[in-house]
């Protein structure tokens, strides 16, 4: 569900997702940015944690919204997400406002996805 998305410029600021956008992004859950094969088999997580929120279809009024949490090209910003055990996690991370303008249908953006790099566990779900 969106309320357990959450999003702030601090760890005490959070607001759930469905005040931004009323409906839940398709996640990419925090994975590594990499991984290398061992010689015993075995693979291991390398580089930073990463993670994405994807929409198919999202409003200009929702867009804004969002983007009034990274008015650059990239923030600092608090997340809590899905991770890739499916549980929700709160992270420090940095967002990275899409490079390239997505087709628009209308009012409306297709396949718009924001990315957070960097993630560091930040105390919780909250």
């Amino acid at each position: 569900m969106a309320s357990s998305y959450r999003i702030g410029t601090t760890v005490g600021n959070k607001v759930t997702l469905d005040t931004l956008v009323p409906r839940d992004p398709q996640p990419a859950p925090a994975h590594y940015a990499s991984y290398s094969m061992l010689g015993d088999g075995t693979a291991r997580g390398v580089g930073w944690l990463q993670c994405e929120w994807r929409w198919f279809a999202i409003s200009r009024d929702e867009v804004t919204a969002l983007r009034s949490y990274c008015a650059g090209t990239s923030a600092a910003v608090y997340i809590t997400t899905i991770d890739i055990d499916g549980d929700f996690t709160g992270y420090s991370a940095t967002m990275i406002w899409p490079q390239i303008p997505e087709p628009e249908v209308g009012e409306f953006f297709s396949d718009f996805v924001i990315q957070f790099v960097e993630l560091v566990a930040a105390g919780g779900t909250t």
